[in-house]
């Protein structure tokens, strides 16, 4: 009988996890707003600022909340946005 060593399941990096937000708000909602504080939050965490990293996340969030349901932005897609950054969130430890 083989056993394989299986390593419990790693968190995964916050900065692949804000590049794969910033892909998914390319394009969505009115101008580039979202797409930049995603920028922003990558670029906050990679500089180890944490604070700056989850106020960007915050105000990203707010925004989704203002512009969900209008034109660019449907609530179905809005609502997974939140989604996407409250675990960036949680993972990076905003309060």
């Amino acid at each position: 009988v083989l056993i394989f060593d299986v390593e419990p399941e790693q968190p995964a990096d916050p900065i692949i996890l804000v590049q794969h937000l910033l892909n998914d708000v390319s394009g969505v909602g009115p101008g580039k707003s979202l797409a930049n504080k995603a920028a922003l939050a990558r670029t906050y965490y990679a500089a180890n600022d944490i604070p700056a990293t989850c106020a960007v996340l915050t105000d990203f969030v707010s925004e989704l909340m203002v512009q969900a349901g209008k034109k660019k932005l449907t609530t179905t897609q809005a609502a997974a946005l939140t989604a996407d950054a409250s675990a960036i969130m949680e993972t990076v430890g905003c309060n």
